[in-house]
């Protein structure tokens, strides 16, 4: 074990700016299609938000409160909270809503690089990940496997347009607007999900499932 294994404790971290939307509807979605497929890797490792600018003692807007209602998220006592240092440098797994915040974030904790991904771009190098049956590994090394196959792939240049790599912010828009990003987020957490344990979030969350 490394200084660095001592220190990261399988935390999956989720980052967006104020904590409101983007952050903590992917946070539930990773949470409950753990829950729902793979209750060991629920219990071992922790998924929490933050925000780069955190909007604290905000709700979360009602039109992504309502939707991850749908799904079964109990949200009422969200409270959004800052990123520190100390959150990405014991997370295990770092997922940014655009390239601006994985910027951010690797600029806090240098090491960080070489496991911080924006959403769509981890949800693109989930391919590289090997097809195995996931759900007979530890937790913890099934995480760090997908997260090494990951960083791996985005070394090797794994083709992807850059500029579609951000989740753009829902924050003051209509609901047209939640809904649009709302179809973003859960297709590309799915893949995610669909790489690291067999669950399939779109056709849960398309179905008006109360639990994932």
């Amino acid at each position: 074990m490394t200084s660095d294994d001592r220190v990261r404790s399988g935390t999956i971290l989720v980052v967006c700016t104020g904590n409101l939307c983007r952050s903590p509807v992917v946070e539930w979605l990773l949470r409950l299609g753990l829950n729902s497929r793979w209750p060991a890797a629920a219990s071992a490792l922790p998924i929490g938000s933050a925000g780069t600018s955190a909007a604290i003692g905000q709700p979360i807007p009602l039109s992504f409160a309502a939707r991850l209602a749908s799904v079964g998220a109990e949200t009422s006592a969200f409270a959004p909270r800052q990123v520190t240092r100390e959150m990405v440098a014991g997370a295990e797994l770092v997922i940014a809503a655009t390239r601006a915040h994985r910027a951010t974030l690797v600029e806090m904790h240098p090491r960080a690089v070489h496991y911080t991904f924006t959403l769509r771009e981890l949800a693109r190098l989930a391919a590289a990940v090997p097809p195995d049956d996931q759900t007979t590994i530890e937790p913890l090394a099934r995480l760090r496997a997908f997260v090494a196959s990951a960083a791996s792939a985005r070394g090797a240049g794994m083709p992807g347009d850059p500029t579609a790599e951000d989740v753009r912010d829902p924050f003051g828009g209509n609901d047209a607007r939640y809904a649009s990003v709302w179809h973003t987020l859960v297709d590309a957490t799915s893949e995610i999900l669909t790489a690291l344990c067999p669950v399939d979030v779109r056709t849960l969350t398309s179905a008006g499932a109360r639990s994932l």
